[in-house]
């Protein structure tokens, strides 16, 4: 809790290991955690995270909707910077929410411009740049699909008879970030991207359950326990990217 906030170092690791494995991100890689904690323990890897909810992992960017949480964005937006050197990770695992077009208010902090879509995924492109200067190599996790509707899957789940009365149309996750780093890592070997979209989703439908298993926790995050079950899809990323060191 006070990684980023009243500390930038011992706090922000939870595991020693090798290699180091960092998470960077927002509430989305909050439920991610929940999947790379027991990879990390099988693997006996390092495992540092550094998580704001609310708030853009992309250099220079924050959501200005004018609440607490975007205020504190961007006011501390350097200590993502000074945690990463304090923990000097091997690989940078990136999770976060689908930031697009629906999103009008992401703004430079520098400026205080609004950004373009275009612009963002340039800002993406720019920090990962910087990390892979650094020595990084970089897993890029593709934000997870919710309701377009903005209805509360799990809550469905617990008045249904069945489990696809719930299964529901999701919002477009592949913004301008998504589309650049995905292309990226073609060709870029020290950026991977990976995904568990199709595991949960056809082109246009997503299942309410996996198994027995729901699988939203609330109106916009995949829940931690699909993360742990699916766990595996950031296995083989992770493992390739340290070959790479």
């Amino acid at each position: 809790v006070s990684c980023g906030l009243a500390d930038a170092t011992d706090s922000c690791t939870d595991l020693e290991g090798d290699p180091e494995v960092m998470l960077v991100g927002d509430s989305f890689a909050n439920r991610i955690y929940q999947g790379l904690r027991p990879l990390a323990e099988e693997n006996q890897w390092g495992l540092s995270s550094f998580v704001r909810p609310g708030c853009p992992w992309m250099d220079d960017v924050y959501n200005d909707i004018a609440n607490q949480i975007s205020k504190e964005c961007k006011r501390d937006k350097h200590l993502q910077d000074e945690v990463i050197a304090n923990v000097d990770p091997d690989v940078i695992v990136v999770h976060s929410y689908p930031y697009r077009k629906a999103n009008k208010k992401l703004t430079r902090i520098s400026t205080g411009e609004r950004m373009t879509q275009a612009e963002v995924a340039r800002a993406a492109e720019e920090t990962i740049d910087r990390w892979e200067a650094g020595g990084a190599t970089v897993v890029y996790v593709e934000p997870t699909p919710f309701a377009a509707d903005g209805s509360n899957v799990d809550d469905c789940l617990k008045v249904s008879t069945w489990a696809d009365e719930c299964d529901f149309e999701p919002v477009d996750v592949r913004s301008a970030v998504d589309r650049t780093l995905q292309e990226r890592a073609e060709d870029d070997p020290d950026l991977w991207f990976t995904s568990i979209n199709d595991e949960l989703c056809t082109e246009d439908r997503c299942r309410a359950a996996l198994g027995t298993l729901g699988v939203m926790s609330d109106e916009t995050h995949v829940s931690g326990g699909v993360w742990v079950q699916l766990r595996d899809v950031l296995l083989a990323p992770i493992e390739e990217a340290t070959k790479q060191r």
